[in-house]
């Protein structure tokens, strides 16, 4: 049972991250190309937030009824939101790498110029400046170091509070009636 459990449990969190990290890679991209228009842009961003929270809590709570009387606990939630973050990251990751190398690459390079100008006029030294902003901008395109780690550290935020809603007490009771707790069941005459 455990055993198929892991499988279903591997299959809800692939298919949930699916939609989870597709939603958040168009909510960015949106985001950022209506960062003009102030309260688009912020809208875009709560739904993101809103959206992440919704689908968290309700794949958990799809593996938390899948459990039945077995239970689901905080750290099995936990461990779901981890893994269906993962899945989200990979697809969200990716979104953000087309947003950072072809849908507005001008857009970044000048964020990152500006952040190593305003370092060195701030009496940081030039090259170590310079080197953190190289470093910086390969890790922004790197789809999985970037996406995959964002998404498990913001769904693993998020999980802790979807995952105090979700968790279930088992049914210690719930084997008795079909010899599951080690007794057997009472014959009918």
């Amino acid at each position: 049972m455990e055993k198929s459990f892991n499988s279903i449990a591997w299959r809800e969190a692939a298919t949930g991250g699916f939609y989870m990290g597709l939603t958040y890679a168009i909510l960015a991209i949106a985001g950022h190309l209506m960062r003009s228009h102030t309260g688009v842009a912020s809208l875009a961003g709560a739904l993101g937030f809103f959206s992440i929270a919704g689908f968290l809590y309700f794949y958990s709570s799809r593996m938390a009824a899948l459990r039945g009387a077995a239970g689901f606990s905080f750290g099995q939630s936990m461990a779901f939101v981890l893994r269906m973050s993962l899945f989200a990251g990979i697809l969200g990751g990716l979104g953000m790498f087309v947003l950072y190398k072809w849908i507005d690459p001008e857009f970044f390079r000048q964020q990152m110029d500006l952040a190593i100008a305003t370092y060195v006029e701030n009496g940081w030294d030039e090259k170590a400046v310079e080197s953190a902003g190289t470093i910086a901008a390969r890790m922004m395109g790197n789809p999985l170091f970037s996406g995959v780690g964002t998404m498990i550290i913001y769904g693993g935020l998020l999980g802790l509070i979807v995952s105090l809603f979700v968790k279930r007490h088992g049914d210690p009771f719930a084997g008795a009636n079909n010899g599951q707790n080690g007794t057997t069941p009472p014959q009918s005459e």
